[in-house]
């Protein structure tokens, strides 16, 4: 019997990037078939990531299994690459994990631990990536839902409408940046909840919270000075004066309102 021809997925490139153990690579790979709906090939560079020792692969491969994309579903294995991966201090994996032990998928529910995930998510964020809080809408869409009303967290409806923007920003860029299509129906629902007549009165008025109050009293940020250069600051907001006291990479500090910041 005549044997078909066999077919080569991986390249020349590839080969040299497992050489050098390029993981960071190989997850960008399996990022981009994932991205064009190409999950199986995506699994098997997410595989190769994670044999080398990248940190996001694992959750990579978590969220083809939860949601099945080319193979059953099965939240176990799904909660155990998650794990892995928030053992690595993967961001996405504790929010999955939050998510997860929510909704009661394959666990049953816990909200208080759910919660907790939730909050070490946004730890991490502030302390590992503060500069680009869009890189995570799904978890600012959930904490922002968490502090409406019957939600599991204090109300606090002035930064959960400032959470739902971040969210709805992220999806924008993911689906017209990266091609995420998957993100059209999370991101309606994000505009429906940024419509819900409990934000009335925040939608009144001019002037939104600026993206800098996330992190509560400090945040490092990446702002242009007056040179038009990007330097490291830190904003601290006092609210009495609504002005910033901004800290420069040279530990001067400057006197700024908040009128005189670029919005982003």
């Amino acid at each position: 019997m005549k044997e078909g021809k066999s077919k080569q997925l991986l390249t020349e490139e590839d080969f040299e990037a497992i050489k050098n153990k390029n993981h960071e690579y190989l997850n960008s790979v399996g990022a981009d078939y994932y991205g064009q709906g190409e999950y199986e090939k995506a699994r098997i560079y997410y595989e190769l990531a994670s044999t080398l020792g990248d940190t996001n692969s694992p959750t990579n491969l978590g969220y083809i299994y939860m949601y099945g994309r080319d193979v059953p579903i099965d939240y176990s294995v799904a909660i155990a690459f998650y794990q892995i991966g928030a053992e690595q201090g993967n961001i996405d994996a504790f929010y999955k994990l939050g998510n997860i032990y929510q909704s009661g998928k394959g666990v049953k529910k816990d909200p208080v631990l759910a919660l907790q995930y939730y909050d070490e998510a946004l730890n991490r964020l502030k302390k590992e990536d503060p500069q680009d809080p869009e890189d995570y809408p799904s978890l600012f869409f959930t904490l922002a839902r968490e502090m409406m009303p019957g939600g599991l967290k204090e109300k606090n409806l002035g930064r959960a409408y400032d959470y739902l923007l971040i969210a709805k920003e992220g999806y924008e860029r993911q689906i017209n940046h990266f091609g995420a299509g998957y993100y059209k129906d999370i991101l309606e629902e994000t505009n429906k909840t940024l419509n819900n007549p409990v934000f009335d009165n925040i939608r009144k008025q001019e002037v939104q919270a600026p993206k800098y109050e996330l992190y509560q009293d400090e945040y490092m940020m990446k702002e242009t000075s007056t040179s038009g250069e990007l330097i490291d600051v830190r904003y601290k907001y006092e609210k009495q004066e609504n002005q910033y006291i901004l800290e420069d990479k040279n530990h001067e500090y400057h006197e700024v309102y908040e009128s005189e910041l670029e919005r982003v």
